[in-house]
Formats: C-alpha cells, sequence, structure tokens
C-alpha cells in the first residue's frame, strides 16, 4: 500500500511538473511528499467514514473525526515512521472506540473522566514538539493559545452534551480528546526515553 500510495503521488507530481506553470520543477520531492500526505490522510478518513455507515455510527464518527482534527492541529501528537503506519494506528484508534461505546456500561461517567484527564494533559503539556515538525517560539505559543481554547470549547460542548442526554456524542468527544491525550503522552515518553539513552 505503501509503495502505490508513493508511486501514484510520483505520477501526480510528475503530472503537475509537466503542465505548463503548474509546478516548480525544483521543488518536485517536497510537493511529491506533500501529495502523499493528502492521499493517505484522504484514505484513512474514507475508510473512517465507510466503516462509521457500515456501522451505523455516522454521526458519533463524524463528532469523532471533528475532534480529534481539531485538537490535533494544535496539540501535536505521536507520529508513526510511516503513513501506512499513522493509517493502521489511526483504524485501530476508530474500531477500538467503536467497540468501547457498545459495551461500556456507564458512557457518562466514562466520557467525563475522560474529558478531565485529557484537559488536564492538554493543559500541561499542549503542544508536544516532535523532530520532524519544530515549531518557533510563536508557532508554540500561537499553538498552545489555540490547542486550549479548542479544548475548552469541546468541554462547553460536552456539559451542553450531558444536559441534552446525547451520551453516544458526548462518548465520541471524549473519546477524540482522550485519543490526543494519549497520543501526546506517548511523544513525551519517548522525548524522555531518547533523552536518557544520548
Amino acid at each position: 500500500m505503501i509503495k502505490i500510495i508513493h508511486e501514484l503521488s510520483c505520477k501526480i507530481t510528475k503530472a503537475l511538473c509537466n503542465a505548463q506553470n503548474i509546478v516548480d520543477k525544483n521543488k518536485y520531492e517536497e510537493i511529491a511528499y506533500g501529495i502523499e500526505i493528502i492521499i493517505s490522510y484522504s484514505l484513512s478518513i474514507l475508510c473512517a467514514l465507510f466503516g462509521a455507515i457500515y456501522f451505523n455510527l455516522f454521526k458519533e464518527s463524524g463528532v469523532f473525526l471533528i475532534t480529534f482534527t481539531l485538537l490535533r492541529r494544535y496539540t501535536g501528537g505521536f507520529h508513526a515512521e510511516t503513513h501506512f503506519g499513522c493509517f493502521v494506528i489511526f483504524m485501530i484508534d476508530i474500531i477500538a472506540g467503536a467497540i468501547i461505546m457498545y459495551y461500556i456500561k456507564q458512557m457518562y461517567i466514562c466520557s467525563i473522566i475522560m474529558i478531565a484527564i485529557s484537559d488536564i494533559i492538554i493543559l500541561i503539556y499542549s503542544p508536544v514538539i516532535h523532530k520532524n515538525h519544530p515549531l518557533s517560539k510563536r508557532q508554540k505559543r500561537h499553538n498552545r493559545i489555540k490547542s486550549l481554547q479548542i479544548m475548552i470549547v469541546f468541554s462547553i460542548i460536552g456539559i451542553i452534551l450531558i444536559l441534552i442526554k446525547q451520551q453516544r456524542l458526548l462518548f465520541s468527544m471524549s473519546y477524540g480528546m482522550a485519543s490526543i491525550a494519549i497520543s501526546i503522552i506517548i511523544v513525551k515518553l519517548n522525548i524522555r526515553r531518547w533523552k536518557n539513552e544520548v
């Protein structure tokens, strides 16, 4: 699958480079990589949506994806070594959420606990810096402010979902926040381990 995505991105980039003045040929590698990421993320989202339709969890999956995507953009988090690794981890995360949702008995309590713990982790550690995605001091400050604003908005939405008795949507949102929090903790543990090895 990795090879197919890479070859497809190279073909698209080559076509763009051959077209008149669309793409600078000197930036071929960067453009091919960017297209590869777009294809990879698009496949992840499409698979998630097909799964959501199949299991009749369309609204819940939508809430999870919105929560996960908005927070992840500013908090940072774990990055697998390959696009395929990211795809597999993302699919496992979504499937685990769907299974937990079906079997959990105290959905409101679990959701509140997930939101509270996620808020604390985001408050303390966001944004995490990954060696492949460095941030300037200005970007780091901007991302911190944005991630805290989004966290507050989601916490308020959580309260509203409790009041209007939408436990499945509440769980989906809190699970998205928890996925981000776990991703942040994994990066922090990896950074600590890396420093100990050096």
